[in-house]
């Protein structure tokens, strides 16, 4: 996507051409060409190398750019941590009705502010009949950090759509092995039913919930 749809004031310009190696793979990635990150395929540390200075102008034309509604940039405010941007956010989320938007928005209120706004938008999304808006917006769930992904993962394990079945189910047992399986629902370790009657086990959640923080999320691509 050519940078000219993005409002870049000067300052930033010349930051792109003279600043440190993290600030120029910063500016590329959002701002020339966003391929990776729309994929999901770019490692963000380099985002806690920036200087503090750089840092603040990497937040402001994320903020200037907001308007735009594009996830790459949603994401880059929740990537920076940027509470600035909570109020924009926000009113963003409250004309947005379209719920994988919303569910890109509330993602980044939650990682910046914990908003629970974020919560009743994955509740809808699983209660949803879109089976290819949760096969798009399932990685967020773990995100929550918390009892209620567990759950909401759980609770997926009956969707009508078998490859949204067959994610949660990857997922659950990911979070539970510490450990990604690449191959079917068959071949996992554990079926749909060792969740199911699970889920009123106090420690089993716990200890799901306790690998969900230290591990999965970690590890998540």
């Amino acid at each position: 996507m050519s940078n000219t749809v993005y409002d870049i004031p000067a300052k930033a310009k010349r930051q792109s051409k003279r600043g440190s190696p993290a600030f120029q793979e910063f500016y590329r990635h959002f701002f020339v060409n966003s391929t990776g990150l729309i994929r999901r395929e770019v490692d963000l540390s380099f985002l806690q190398e920036l200087a503090p200075e750089e840092t603040a102008i990497a937040k402001d034309l994320i903020r200037r750019n907001l308007k735009l509604n594009y996830t790459h940039i949603i994401d880059g405010a929740a990537a920076l941590r940027d509470r600035e941007a909570v109020p924009q956010l926000q009113d963003m989320l409250a004309r947005e009705s379209n719920l994988s938007r919303r569910l890109s928005t509330a993602g980044a209120l939650w990682k910046i502010a914990e908003d629970p706004i974020f919560l009743e938008c994955l509740r809808d999304m699983a209660e949803s009949n879109y089976e290819t808006l949760k096969e798009a917006h399932m990685y967020q769930i773990p995100w929550l950090g918390n009892v209620d992904a567990i759950s909401l993962l759980i609770d997926l394990l009956k969707d009508s759509g078998s490859f949204v079945r067959h994610l949660a189910l990857s997922a659950l047992n990911a979070i539970e092995h510490r450990k990604h399986f690449l191959c079917s629902s068959d071949e996992l370790p554990c079926g749909p039913s060792d969740y199911t009657s699970r889920r009123d086990d106090t420690e089993f959640m716990n200890v799901m919930v306790q690998n969900l923080c230290q591990w999965y999320n970690a590890n998540a691509g």
